[in-house]
């Protein structure tokens, strides 16, 4: 396997501390955002949430609207899209 391909998979499935550090603070912040009405909801300004409170406002979201809550695999992905990789 070439050193190019090897890094590329290893950047893509390698571990990431940083991007489960943020799964507790937005399972956290879905939990209180999931107490609101949705009248609430409508009334936060999403440009002044932080990374958790985004991914969590949008997860309650998208559970109220589509019906599906997101897995941790799947926070985790957005956060790592976030940063690029």
């Amino acid at each position: 396997m070439s050193n190019a391909l090897r890094g590329f998979l290893g950047n893509l499935f390698h571990h990431s501390d940083e991007r489960e550090s943020f799964v507790p603070a937005i399972n956290s912040r879905r939990a209180e955002l999931g107490a609101l009405s949705d009248a609430e909801l409508k009334l936060i300004d999403w440009r002044v949430l932080d990374l958790p409170g985004v991914f969590a406002l949008t997860s309650v979201i998208a559970e109220r609207v589509l019906g599906l809550k997101m897995f941790d695999v799947q926070l985790q992905g957005g956060v790592a899209l976030t940063a690029g990789k």
